[in-house]
């Protein structure tokens, strides 16, 4: 018997989102997409692989870590259900973060009408990724679990959006979020 179902819990949003169309993970091809950028594919890293893959996308969605690696990555706790049979309610959370990152904004210069980068573009494109996500949350809240885990997932009261300089120079705007679920164990 698991002492957590938080492990497969991030396991499960990792597959769940890689397979969204659009998306994709480190060693896969990226989707070929009509639209690029900031409405561009969304890779999908599994917490540390955002420190080990060398792949790069305009946007990204970091499962059960973030770029502010020294915070909680998630939570898990449980509370007994009923007695006698001692069957246990585990919550827990996953910390997540929405990313959209352009290596540089475009500043407005007079008289000039062409595309540029924003941080309005910036922002639009990271809570998009975060709205995809809960997207998928409200169409299967078990995450695809057996019925018998009884898991119940959802976008947590948690959000935190951060506007800023990337590590390589650019703007980024970063949406840390919590998946919170509910299981029986």
């Amino acid at each position: 018997m698991a002492s957590t179902r938080w492990p497969q819990v991030v396991d499960a949003i990792v597959d769940l989102t890689r397979a969204m169309p659009g998306w994709w993970g480190p060693g896969q091809d990226p989707p070929q997409v009509d639209a690029p950028g900031l409405d561009g594919p969304v890779l999908v890293l599994d917490g540390p692989e955002l420190a080990l893959t060398g792949e790069r996308s305009a946007r990204l969605l970091v499962v059960g870590m973030t770029l502010d690696d020294d915070l909680d990555q998630g939570t898990s706790g449980q509370v007994i259900v009923a007695l006698g049979r001692h069957q246990r309610e585990e919550r827990g959370s996953v910390r997540c973060q929405a990313i959209a990152q352009h290596d540089g904004l475009d500043l407005p210069e007079p008289n000039w009408s062409g595309p540029r980068v924003t941080a309005r573009d910036l922002r639009r494109s990271a809570f998009g990724v975060m709205a995809a996500v809960e997207t998928l949350l409200r169409a299967d809240v078990t995450l695809g679990f057996q019925a018998s885990a009884v898991v119940v997932a959802e976008i947590g009261e948690r959000i935190v959006p951060r506007q800023g300089f990337g590590e390589q120079g650019g703007a980024l705007c970063a949406v840390e979020f919590d998946v919170i679920y509910r299981t029986r164990i």
